[in-house]
């Protein structure tokens, strides 16, 4: 199940300001939800189908010239705080490196977040070459994020 972005932002917001506190001077962090399905075929019919669903969370923190990264999938409240402590406690101990930092705010991306990114001849090379498939896939951005929504449905009576 895709959770909201307001879900997804409120706890990458709670990691950076926990780790501020902590003493991180900078921090990243990525939150990422997805859903993948797969459809196999054998001899024009249905062979098998899986799905999976993935929801988890990359933190990166930065102690000067200092760095420490950590995942996780388990997003409660609990283990957040252990995992960000963790974290910072780590990026404390690890070796400074000169080229360990965040790229400066003016090297942001700022253009059109438009990536246009739906191509008309996949679904018109499927149609063709596999006329029992149908295939609807949009990749759009909302918010800064992008999503993926895939829709699928098979006829094997052919």
């Amino acid at each position: 199940m895709i959770k909201e972005n307001d879900y997804l932002n409120t706890i990458a917001d709670q990691c950076l300001s926990k780790a501020k506190k902590l003493g991180s001077t900078e921090a990243s962090v990525f939150v990422v939800n997805s859903v993948s399905e797969n459809v196999n075929i054998r001899n024009r019919k249905l062979d098998g189908s899986t799905r999976s669903e993935n929801l988890g969370i990359t933190l990166t923190t930065y102690i000067g010239k200092k760095k420490s990264s950590i995942s996780s999938s388990n997003l409660s409240e609990k283990n957040l705080d252990n995992l960000i402590n963790r974290c910072v406690e780590s990026t404390k101990i690890t070796p400074e490196d000169e080229l360990n930092s965040l790229a400066d705010k003016e090297l942001y991306f700022n253009g059109d977040k438009n990536l246009d990114l739906y191509d008309e001849t996949i679904s018109s090379a499927v149609s063709k070459n596999f006329p029992f498939i149908s295939i609807f896939f949009s990749i759009y951005c909302d918010d800064n994020t992008l999503r993926a929504k895939f829709f699928g449905t098979l006829n094997n009576n052919i």
